[in-house]
């Protein structure tokens, strides 16, 4: 185990495992206080989150981040990735998060533009010094995520893949 086990974290990793397919696990943090071990997870079969039974999974801003990311398409249950993080020290709940790949569903970057605004609105969250529609010039996205720490605090989790370089005609002349 890489946490301390508690009755609540058992129960949740014992209903994540009769539903789902663990993806990978990890440990971050600075500090033994901080440190948190993250469990990842696609589900097996296509269920809705609530039938998990984890109550952290029916929070409204996770099923509200859904229906902004996804907005109405189908796209493959392996679309939708899910992390509990616990913390190591005491073994409590200390976030969830869910991220949606953005190849599985299909959506042109001004259309996922508009997602992140969407989110970003929706959420209350910080807005970047750059606008959406220029930060995907800069690479193609790969996942879109939203996560709530202990307090249902929300975060958004941005992953990019990079666009291939292309060096400019200006440049390649001097070569």
């Amino acid at each position: 185990m890489l946490f301390r086990s508690t009755n609540d974290t058992d129960l949740m990793l014992e209903r994540l495992s009769l539903r789902t397919v663990l993806v990978s696990a990890g440990l971050e943090g600075s500090t033994l206080s901080t440190a948190t071990a993250k469990v990842y997870w696609r589900v097996a079969n296509a269920i809705p989150l609530a039938a998990l039974g984890l109550p952290h999974l029916k929070k409204a801003e996770l099923a509200r981040f859904l229906s902004v990311a996804v907005e109405g398409r189908r796209f493959p249950q392996h679309a939708v990735l899910m992390s509990l993080g616990f913390g190591l020290s005491a073994g409590q709940l200390s976030s969830v998060k869910l991220d949606v790949c953005a190849h599985c569903i299909r959506r042109t970057a001004s259309d996922w533009a508009k997602a992140l605004s969407q989110c970003q609105r929706d959420f209350e969250l910080v807005h970047l010094p750059l606008p959406w529609t220029e930060l995907l010039k800069a690479g193609e996205l790969a996942f879109l995520g939203l996560g709530l720490d202990g307090e249902s605090k929300p975060r958004l989790n941005v992953y990019l893949k990079p666009m291939p370089f292309r060096r400019s005609e200006e440049h390649t002349s001097e070569l």
